[in-house]
C-alpha cells in the first residue's frame, strides 16, 4: 500500500512523461540512502529511487522581452495539441497580449 503522498509526490512505480518533465526533460528523483537529484524523465539511474516530483523550467537569462515573449509561448504550446498552422495563428495574438501585460505592469 502507498502513504499518502503530498499531490506533487509520485512514487516510481507511476514513471514520468516528457509531459509533465521540464524545458530539458528532466525531473527530480528520490532515491533512498542518497536522496533528491536531477535526472531525465524517462531513466531514473541510481538504485532504490521510489518517488519523482516535478522540477520547474530553468529561467531563461538576458532575453528581449521578444524573445521572453517566444519562449513564454513555446512553454504554453508544450502541453497542448497545436498544430504549426494553429501556432501561426496563435503567435501574433500571443505577442498581443504579452506587450498588454508589459505595458500594464509598468504602469
Amino acid at each position: 500500500m502507498i502513504p499518502h503522498l503530498p499531490e506533487d509526490l509520485y512514487p516510481i512505480e507511476h514513471p514520468p512523461t516528457k509531459g509533465v518533465a521540464n524545458d530539458r526533460c528532466e525531473v527530480m528523483f528520490y532515491a533512498e540512502g542518497y536522496g533528491w537529484y536531477t535526472g531525465h524523465f524517462a531513466s531514473p539511474h541510481m538504485p532504490n529511487t521510489t518517488y519523482w516530483t516535478l522540477l520547474p523550467d530553468r529561467p531563461p537569462t538576458n532575453l528581449t522581452s521578444e524573445a521572453r515573449c517566444e519562449a513564454s509561448f513555446k512553454s504554453w504550446c508544450l502541453g497542448r495539441e497545436v498544430t504549426p498552422v494553429g501556432k501561426e495563428f496563435l503567435l501574433p495574438a500571443y505577442k498581443a497580449g504579452w506587450s498588454d501585460r508589459v505595458t500594464n505592469a509598468n504602469r
